[in-house]
């Protein structure tokens, strides 16, 4: 509907569920790990492997790989060929000196080919940006994981309230932020302004409340995401008024619906403190939004997903919210 309120509010504030698994007691024989289980997935032997860069797509030579208890290395085209049949489930690293060490698993949804998060390119992107504008602080802060729209999502809706609808710099403002971030995930979701979005749509409204119990000692801005797990489906963001919903403050609050965290750096979107805020997103920031997509929610700090689809080691979070200051 067309946002007009804070919507589920301090209700859902900072709140967060975690899924555990009870004991079912002894077994008759122990279960045997998934990465010494039988083959029963497409990796058969002579199936080639390609390490490629997240950053610039470009194969990735003399990383080293290792599938279940083998050990090899990829070659000058990226590439290493299995010696022999592996399950699907089996444990996977890739690890090379400028790339953040990779931990999956073969999977027949993931594929043959294996992306690496750079530990710095020429954008400007560092470990310390991908750890803290990328993964972010579970509840406990204990650990750090991916928070990003749910994947195969091809659109999702920008809802401005009327009063936002009825300011032309406002929507100017909001026009601007969909188009460049629509330019940066390059189709793979799109947003799109509506005053109404459809029925059970990830949509985000968008609203100004200088009396949002939120906004206090200097914020500016509320961003609340809501969850399905760690996937976002849906949120709400409040400014505190038409001066700040004029300037780039929507592409800041969209980039932490789209997933991204806040940034150190004055020169990013996404720095928290600065007003007025630079007009667009940083080339890591563009970088980042496009490793993110390339990884499931869930996945954890510095690039481990093997148990994205266990169940049992998966914490959901029902809501988060984000503060943005002046």
């Amino acid at each position: 509907m067309r946002g007009g309120s804070t919507g589920w509010g301090l209700g859902l504030f900072a709140s967060f569920l975690l899924v555990a698994c009870a004991d079912e007691g002894p077994t008759t024989a122990p279960t045997p790990r998934i990465s010494d289980a039988r083959p029963r997935g497409p990796f058969a032997s002579g199936t080639v492997l390609r390490i490629v860069s997240g950053d610039t797509g470009l194969p990735v030579a003399g990383a080293q790989v290792g599938v279940g208890s083998t050990r090899l290395e990829s070659d000058a085209t990226g590439e290493v060929t299995l010696p022999s049949d592996f399950g699907s489930g089996t444990f996977a690293d890739v690890d090379h000196p400028d790339f953040l060490l990779r931990q999956t698993r073969l999977l027949e949804a993931t594929g043959v080919q294996f992306t690496l998060f750079p530990k710095r390119s020429s954008t400007g992107l560092t470990e310390d940006f991908i750890r803290d504008v990328l993964f972010q602080d579970s509840s406990t802060g204990e650990s750090r994981h991916i928070m990003r729209i749910t994947p195969g999502t091809a659109f999702a809706y920008v809802v401005p309230s009327t009063q936002i609808f009825g300011d032309l710099r406002a929507m100017r403002a909001v026009n601007d932020a969909v188009a460049e971030i629509n330019e940066i995930t390059e189709g793979e979701i799109r947003f799109e302004v509506r005053d109404e979005a459809p029925a059970n749509a990830t949509a985000f409204d968008l609203i100004i409340d200088p009396n949002d119990p939120v906004l206090v000692n200097g914020a500016i801005g509320v961003a609340r995401r809501r969850f399905s797990g760690w996937n976002i489906i849906g949120g709400t963001a409040v400014v505190d008024s038409m001066e700040t919903a004029r300037t780039s403050a929507t592409h800041h609050e969209l980039g932490h619906m789209l997933g991204l965290g806040h940034s150190n750096s004055i020169a990013d979107v996404m720095y928290p403190y600065q007003r007025p805020r630079v007009e667009t997103f940083s080339p890591r920031e563009r970088l980042g939004v496009r490793l993110l997509l390339q990884r499931p929610a869930a996945t954890m700090h510095p690039d481990n997903d093997r148990s994205v689809r266990d169940p049992r080691s998966l914490a959901a979070a029902a809501a988060s919210v984000v503060l943005c200051y002046r």
